[in-house]
């Protein structure tokens, strides 16, 4: 009995380092990039493949600091968006931002490449005086409350939205996007007419194995974490780039998520922006990008119990 206590409390101790070193000095900096497919039947055919990147919480200088705000614009560049839709909580309110602070991050944003517009909606983190300067400096166009219509050649536009109270549209369109912060917020408002919505704020909360995700704050109970069909509408939460009051991320990595809009039914298909087999490589990148899609989706959930297993073994 007293043998099987020493390797319980060594395996828990392992197993708890695990999580620790994991959550603190690992995950919150290692940052993913997710691709969804989604398909409408409204949507217009010239608007097929349409490319969205939605990111969102970046809690700027809590974990997400200049080095990794600019490796995170040089993904989203990469992939060439149409669109760049951040949802909210860009700042932290518990930071003290500096004069020099506010001007490299205005100079950062600037760089955030896309062909028909960057938008975004205001977080409860985002300290409004700082905020309205650094988003009109980067070329950000403020939607919260408002909405605008995104037009490319003489294509049917699209609506975007971040406004609570009904509006009178007064431009036909072929799809309607609506962006809030706080994702159970889309109760408030009449979200079956648009297509796509937009949400951030969770950050995924704490996913633990077999019991789920913890932590989640006020306003991401009910919607907390990747895509929902709601009623004829799919709304998607982001996993958020930064951390809010705790630096600590576990099973649970940051993330761009890159939407490419397409014209068929109304089913959706979610898979990682580096699949194990896709198509058109040579079999070393395929290998690569294997090795890659197994790091980021299998290993953090076989990681805790192969832990607990060898130690068992060795002990």
């Amino acid at each position: 009995m007293k043998k099987f206590l020493i390797k319980f409390a060594i395996t828990f101790l392992i197993l708890i380092t695990y999580i620790l070193i994991s959550g603190f000095m690992i995950s919150p900096y290692q940052f993913k990039t997710n691709e969804m497919s989604l398909n409408f039947a409204g949507i217009d055919e010239k608007w097929n493949g349409f490319k969205i990147v939605h990111i969102s919480d970046i809690h700027y200088l809590k974990t997400v600091d200049n080095k990794m705000l600019n490796s995170i614009i040089e993904e989203i560049n990469l992939i060439n968006p149409d669109i760049i839709i951040l949802s909210g909580d860009l700042l932290n309110n518990t930071i003290s931002y500096s004069d020099a602070n506010i001007n490299e991050l205005k100079d950062n944003l600037k760089k955030m490449e896309a062909k028909l517009g960057k938008y975004i909606v205001k977080g409860d983190n985002d300290i409004e005086e700082k905020w309205e300067d650094i988003i009109s400096y980067s070329d950000f166009i403020d939607i919260s409350d408002k909405y605008e219509y995104i037009f490319k050649d003489n294509n049917t536009p699209i609506l975007i939205s971040g406004a609570k109270d009904e509006k009178d549209f007064k431009i036909d369109t072929c799809f309607k996007i609506y962006v809030t912060h706080k994702p159970d917020d889309i109760d408030t408002v009449k979200y079956k007419e648009y297509d796509l919505i937009l949400a951030g704020h969770s950050m995924g909360g704490i996913n633990i194995p077999l019991i789920g995700r913890i932590g989640l704050p006020n306003g991401a109970q009910k919607y907390s974490y990747g895509k929902y069909n709601v009623d004829n509408s799919i709304l998607i939460v982001s996993n958020g780039l930064g951390t809010d009051q705790t630096k600590f991320r576990f099973m649970n990595k940051p993330s761009i998520n890159f939407y490419r809009i397409k014209k068929w039914d109304n089913k959706s298909h979610f898979y990682l922006l580096v699949e194990p087999n896709p198509p058109n490589l040579s079999p070393s990148a395929a290998s690569l990008s294997a090795i890659k899609y197994f790091w980021n989706t299998a290993w953090p959930i076989a990681s805790p119990f192969l832990i607990v297993m060898s130690s068992s073994l060795i002990l």
